[in-house]
């Protein structure tokens, strides 16, 4: 509760909270997005250290240090899935035929190696190119950084001893874009070999440098593809001028080109420098928008009135009764298509037409609560609704005697012709049933519309006795507004 109030505290004195504030916005509507955040690929030591095993980045634990605040910063700051670790391992590695691949690169190494131990290197380059292909194409520097480093390895000595020092850049170039941390014993190779690491190595760390680490490359490319990727952070250490420095590049869209660098100098600083960072690319990156739902396009709030006409197909008379009167609705609108509804119907009978059963008429009062369920768009709405009904229905005088309704009752004809038995007079009940309705709702504004519906009656209680009246059907038409 105390942090809670300073928060308050801070935002009414109008003090900047630049996390609080980018979690605020738009938080309901951005989609979640999946990130690969790959391992830190260290360029900050000189060529000269690749011949140099014994020689380690004093800054590599500060820099690991730092990308984990990034990190945290990133999953607390947005709707993010980040993939780093052995999870990103795991997924890699899950894939559909991910293990026959990686079978058939190991089968292709061990051909490579055993024919460049017999010197034959261009049977054993075209056995080693192979064996990088299948590993790249299962993403080996992730799940086989060991094999993969060596494959290219052994295939750029091949080339550098076939005299293809060209190709052999390349596949150089590739090895340290894998694992640039990759060391080797002093005068283990011939100085060409060793020249075309160095070469190799500053190639790609100038390449780093500049932000171009794996950008629009057919690896990264297959990568977001192959792991449904939204983004890939390349996180590289680099020696600047003025010191070392941690840069994160971050690959977008379906060619993997950069669409961002944060820049996290290694100093005093370097930790709210890592977390700002983190909702700089945020803030710069795009995210997809959930469609907002429709619960409130037209007011959470709706109340109608409107004439309807209800007709009884089961009455004690030999004719069905029409019964005109209004209807009242409210309905509160809960979430998604579902509304809670409230009807109340009054009315009143007509009489009979043809045969005049219905001596004397009843009126009665109907209410409604159950639920509605609509669909449509901005200007027209259809919706279905079922309720609980409870019926109160007054009394009322039927008979099928003509003396019965022909004289005026009290009059002597009246009492000589109409016995007792002729004429029925029915008590006031109350009945509960159910009702379901269709309706339609046509709005020529955002809060005006024009309702009409039809709806259906079954009175089942009480239990004990028939219902005289029952099965009464209605069609309703009125006008309405949302607040």
């Amino acid at each position: 509760m105390r942090s809670l109030a300073a928060v308050l505290l801070l935002v009414a004195l109008g003090l900047p909270l630049p996390a609080l504030a980018y979690q605020a916005t738009a938080e309901d509507l951005r989609l979640p997005k999946t990130v690969a955040l790959l391992p830190l690929k260290d360029y900050s030591g000189p060529a000269e250290y690749l011949f140099r095993p014994e020689m380690r980045n004093p800054t590599r634990a500060k820099a690991d240090e730092l990308l984990g605040v990034f990190a945290r910063a990133l999953e607390e700051g947005a709707p993010v899935k980040l993939l780093k670790g052995a999870e990103l391992r795991r997924r890699a590695t899950q894939r559909k035929g991910y293990n026959e691949q990686l079978e058939l690169a190991r089968e292709r190494y061990d051909l490579g190696r055993d024919a460049f131990l017999a010197l034959r290197q261009e049977e054993a380059s075209r056995h080693l190119e192979r064996a990088s292909q299948l590993l790249r194409a299962v993403f080996g520097g992730l799940s086989e950084q060991e094999l993969t480093a060596t494959v290219m390895e052994l295939h750029g000595v091949a080339l550098v001893e076939l005299g293809l020092h060209g190709q052999a850049h390349m596949v150089f170039r590739m090895l340290f874009e894998f694992q640039p941390e990759r060391r080797f014993a002093p005068s283990y190779y011939p100085e060409a070999v060793q020249k075309a690491l160095v070469s190799a190595y500053n190639d790609v760390q100038t390449s780093a440098a500049q932000g171009r680490s794996f950008a629009g490359g057919a690896v990264a490319v297959n990568f977001r593809r192959e792991l449904k990727l939204d983004a890939i952070l390349v996180p590289v250490l680099l020696q600047r001028e003025g010191g070392p420095t941690l840069e994160i590049i971050a690959l977008g869209g379906e060619q993997a080109f950069v669409e961002w660098v944060g820049v996290i100098p290694l100093g005093d600083e370097a930790r709210p420098q890592a977390s700002a960072a983190a909702y700089r690319w945020l803030s710069c990156t795009t995210f997809a928008q959930r469609k907002l739902p429709p619960k409130d396009l037209h007011g959470r709030h709706l109340l109608a009135a409107s004439f309807q006409q209800i007709i009884f197909p089961q009455t004690p008379t030999r004719d069905p009764i029409f019964a005109p009167g209004a209807a009242m609705d409210y309905a509160y609108h809960i979430s998604g298509p579902l509304s809670l509804a409230l009807r109340t119907q009054v009315f009143s009978s007509l009489q009979d037409q043809s045969r005049r059963d219905l001596v004397k008429g009843f009126s009665g009062i109907q209410t409604d609560l159950g639920v509605t369920l609509a669909w449509g768009g901005r200007w027209w709405q259809a919706y279905t609704g079922f309720a609980a009904a409870i019926q109160v229905l007054g009394t009322f005088t039927t008979s099928k005697d003509p003396d019965c309704k022909f004289f005026p009752e009290g009059s002597a004809a009246y009492q000589e012709r109409c016995g007792a038995g002729d004429i029925k007079r029915w008590p006031s009940e109350t009945s509960v049933g159910a009702e379901a309705r269709l309706g339609f709702r046509l709005y020529p504004s955002r809060r005006l519309f024009l309702d009409t519906g039809v709806s259906f009656t079954m009175l089942a209680w009480p239990f004990d006795r028939f219902i005289e009246l029952n099965f009464p059907m209605a069609a309703s038409i009125g006008v309405g507004t949302v607040l």
